[in-house]
């Protein structure tokens, strides 16, 4: 429960309040979730795709999970921290204006963003086939890494 209120909050905040501009958000750590021997399991090739429309940069054909910690200033930083995933369909995910914005937001009010980068196959057709299972496993591999290092 507790899990599922916090992407929800991300979520609220990722469409209501999030910043125009991420100039000042700085990426402290990037974590790869998985070894690339259980990516090759999970069916899922290519090169992972960035395209910028409309201001909003969107990624697909993400197949390496990853988190990225965008920490705030030592002398705000609180000691919370949360876990980020932006929106896309399971086909997308809308990087800046529902992950990064967010992690800038939650920087300004002393919190950590952990923006996690979750496999989405980048073709509609194969969204809902292949990608829920995996998403819920890197979301728990996501919350599992951060609970261990807070």
């Amino acid at each position: 429960m507790r899990y599922g209120l916090t992407l929800l909050v991300a979520m609220v905040l990722a469409s209501v309040v999030a910043p125009a501009s991420t100039a000042a958000l700085k990426e402290t750590a990037l974590v790869h979730l998985w070894p690339e021997s259980v990516l090759a399991e999970a069916g899922l090739k290519g090169e992972e795709k960035s395209a910028t429309d409309g201001g909003v940069t969107r990624l697909s054909n993400v197949t390496d999970p990853t988190i990225a910690v965008y920490k705030p200033a030592e002398a705000a930083d609180t000691g919370a921290a949360v876990i980020i995933c932006s929106g896309g369909g399971y086909s997308i995910l809308a990087w800046d204006l529902e992950g990064t914005e967010v992690a800038e937001w939650l920087n300004s009010i002393g919190a950590t963003g952990v923006l996690l980068k979750y496999r989405v196959p980048g073709k509609r057709d194969l969204a809902f086939q292949v990608t829920g299972r995996q998403t819920s496993f890197d979301s728990r591999g996501a919350a599992s890494i951060e609970c261990g290092h807070g």
